[in-house]
Formats: C-alpha cells, structure tokens, sequence
C-alpha cells in the first residue's frame, strides 16, 4: 500500500508479505464468509473471492475489492483507491520510460526455478552494480526468487518502485506519452476515477519537486508472518504516518 500525504508529496510504502497467515477480515460479507480469519496466505485473497460466487457481488473486479478492503482492515487505514498491475505487460512500462536505473547490490539469476521450485541452470544473471535495466531486466530483479526469500524481494520491489517514481518526471513522461499510453492498456486496471486525475497529475508534480519516499515493511523479526501480531501492524502503520513533532525552539 502506499500512502501519499497531499500537502506535502510525501510517501510511505507499506508492504504486507504475500505469506501472511491468519488475516482478519473487515466486517461485511468477508467476515460473514470466514468468521475466524482468511484459511490461506494473504496472496490467495484475490484468487479465492473471484472463485466465490455472488462474494462482493456488484463490484467490478471482486478480487481486487476483497484486497483493497482486506488490506485497509490489516492496515488500519482507508484505501482509497486500487491499481492492479499486470505484470506481463510491465516490461513495456519500462522500456516506454527509457529504462530504469537502479544500483543492483548482489548477482541474481534470471529464470533458475521451475514451477514446481525444482532448480535448474539459470538463463543469465543480473550483475551487480548501478546499471540501467530494461523492461525485462527489471522484471526479474524485482521477482527473481532462485537465491532469494520473498523478504529480499519485497525490499528490491520497494528499490524499483522508488527509481520509476523518481525517474518518471513529467519531462520523461511527455516524451515518452505515446510509448507509455500503449503501455499502460495493457498494464494496469484501476478504479480510480477520471474525475480526480487533473489532482492526481498536480499531486505527482508536488512528489518530484519536494516529496521523499520512505517505507515500512512488516516482516521478521518485526512481524511473525505464521503468527503475525495485527495490533503491532496497526501501530507501526500510524508511527509511520504520524506528523514528524514540530522542532522545540
């Protein structure tokens, strides 16, 4: 989840593991259909209330609104709006924008995993170093998961987040607004209104100009993710949003 402050451009990602276990759920129909807690990991949300009939029923993807509604309840905070990114078409995002720059810190293998988690040779390597990734190379680094735990992904994930957003000045944008148009049909589904565009466009400038990122991640030691303590999650999530104390004289 990212939570982006609107005077300032400020941002604070906030990342639940995908093996989250025993997630409460809000209060409503998700409840109502698993009283005692979600029965699978957190990552299994979406793919369990879409194979739910009449579950949510009238939304307009009932996976995403089961997440978006799941994860504001874990978090404690509202979520206003969803985007969900289609990771096929990712590397198009990428190679529209140019590219991404990112400092690569050790050697990850591409590919090197079969379905079933069976190692086998890799198909190449990403190098260490500051290098400028393509769209493909940029998938795999934020997902290669051969000599890796899902921990050091969610933190390369955050890494590559953090380069487009800061990378994505609107001079970039505009020159690469017909590639990214393409791009982005294919990418990503949203139910963010048209209305509030124009608002969003003049909060990403305030992001560029004088926001920061930080983020916050719930994973070991911090949080057990087989016994995950949700009052601990809620706390660390209103730390991270708090207003820094205004300085003494």
């Amino acid at each position: 989840a990212a939570s982006i402050d609107t005077r300032t451009g400020d941002v604070v990602l906030l990342s639940l593991p995908r093996n989250l276990q025993q997630v409460p759920m809000p209060a409503g129909p998700l409840r109502e259909r698993w009283p005692d807690g979600f029965p699978d990991l957190l990552n299994s949300v979406y793919e369990m209330v879409t194979e739910s009939p009449g579950l949510l029923a009238g939304a307009r993807d009932r996976g995403a609104e089961a997440v978006k509604r799941v994860v504001s309840y874990v978090l404690g905070i509202p979520v206003d709006y969803y985007a969900m990114v289609d990771l096929a078409g990712f590397d198009k995002f990428v190679n529209a924008l140019g590219g991404v720059t990112v400092t690569v810190t050790e050697r990850l293998p591409i590919g090197g995993l079969t379905a079933n988690g069976t190692r086998v040779r890799p198909s190449g390597y990403i190098e260490p170093g500051t290098q400028r990734l393509n769209g493909e190379k940029a998938l795999w680094y934020a997902r290669s998961r051969r000599d890796s735990t899902d921990y050091d992904r969610m933190l390369r994930q955050r890494c590559l987040i953090g380069a487009l957003v800061r990378q994505a000045e609107p001079m970039n944008v505009l020159r690469h607004f017909q590639e990214l148009a393409s791009a982005t049909k294919k990418l990503a589904q949203t139910d963010i209104p048209r209305s509030v565009l124009p608002d969003l466009i003049t909060l990403g400038d305030r992001m560029h100009s004088s926001g920061s990122i930080r983020s916050v991640a719930f994973v070991p030691p911090v949080i057990s993710t087989g016994n995950p303590d949700y009052t601990r999650i809620r706390a660390l999530t209103r730390a991270a949003l708090a207003k820094p104390a205004a300085p003494k004289p």
